[in-house]
C-alpha cells in the first residue's frame, strides 16, 4: 500500500537543512517506520520550498540516499 507524505509533514520532521542532515534524518524516518515501504516522497521542488533550501540541495540528499540504497 502506497502512502503520501506532503511537504509540510516531511519538513516538520527534519530539524536541519544541510544535505548530510536531510539524508540522515530521512534515513532515520525510514528506519523508524515513519516512512514505510511504498511511501511516496513529496516532489523535490515542493519540499525544497517548504524547507527553504534549493532543489539542488534536496536532490543531492536524495541522491545520497539512493547511493546507499535507502530509497
Amino acid at each position: 500500500m502506497s502512502e503520501d507524505r506532503d511537504a509540510k509533514w516531511f519538513a516538520s520532521k527534519l530539524s536541519d537543512r544541510t544535505i548530510r542532515d536531510i539524508a540522515l534524518e530521512t534515513s532515520a524516518l525510514i528506519r523508524a517506520g515513519a516512512l514505510p515501504v511504498g511511501t511516496k516522497l513529496p516532489p523535490i521542488r515542493d519540499l525544497a520550498f517548504v524547507l527553504g533550501v534549493s532543489p539542488a540541495t534536496l536532490s543531492e540528499a536524495w541522491s545520497e540516499l539512493r547511493r546507499q540504497k535507502i530509497i
